[in-house]
């Protein structure tokens, strides 16, 4: 009976029952005075449990703003480094393609200085041919035709044991011949001698690399000349 009267009284508190019919009902002092202690520390626990709740939220709102602030730093460096990256990218291109379009314009050249250099020959051939003036005797011919060899030159270096060449006339590359090799700063210095070992065409070959000069290494542009026997 006295749980019964407790609970009314409670509901009452809360505004569940009349606090006119609870009093009416119930006058115990010791029990009022003891809900009122009860209330009173139910409220500042309540009070408590809000000023807890309201510091929680604005801790919770401040982190979310921070949050914020390290997603839009993050997206700021993603965008830099994809910046970097196409920069770096673009330049890797350029630089290659450079590269290449000097490389090609390097064997264009050599290609252009092989065939002036041919043509002066004939022409110098052509001039000691020609018939010589009265009274002078015909110059007699050089023996075994042109004095200057056949000339090529390395037109790339395809691995540390393989080099492609190209040579100024036309079928004189066979399998299995051997040339020299000479730098074009210094045409009568040999660095080493390779070995044709695949004709492409009327003018390039493929060939082996069977002997190098220590402290050189075949490069692009390197002259070429048949070994002698």
């Amino acid at each position: 009976m006295r749980r019964i009267q407790l609970a009314t009284l409670c509901l009452a508190a809360l505004g569940l029952v009349p606090a006119a019919d609870a009093q009416q009902k119930h006058k115990d002092p010791v029990l009022k005075l003891y809900l009122d202690n009860e209330f009173a520390q139910l409220k500042n626990s309540l009070v408590e449990i809000s000023q807890r709740l309201a510091a929680a939220e604005a801790e919770n709102t401040r982190l979310k703003q921070q949050l914020g602030e390290l997603g839009n730093e993050l997206r700021s460096m993603q965008n830099l480094v994809k910046g970097m990256d196409t920069t770096v990218n673009n330049q890797r291109v350029s630089t290659q393609s450079d590269f290449l379009s000097l490389k090609q314009d390097l064997a264009n050249l050599r290609q252009e200085l092989m065939s002036l250099g041919e043509l002066i020959r004939r022409m110098t051939a052509a001039a000691q041919t020609a018939a010589p003036p009265l009274g002078n005797p015909a110059p007699a011919a050089p023996a075994g035709g042109d004095a200057k060899p056949v000339e090529g030159y390395i037109s790339a270096v395809v691995s540390d044991k393989e080099v492609k060449v190209v040579m100024e006339v036309e079928k004189a590359l066979r399998e299995g011949m051997r040339l020299s090799v000479f730098r074009v700063a210094d045409a009568k210095t040999q660095i080493g001698i390779i070995e044709v070992t695949q004709v492409l065409d009327t003018k390039n070959a493929l060939a082996s690399i069977i002997y190098v000069k220590p402290g050189n290494k075949f490069e692009f542009s390197d002259i070429v000349r048949p070994a002698s026997p």
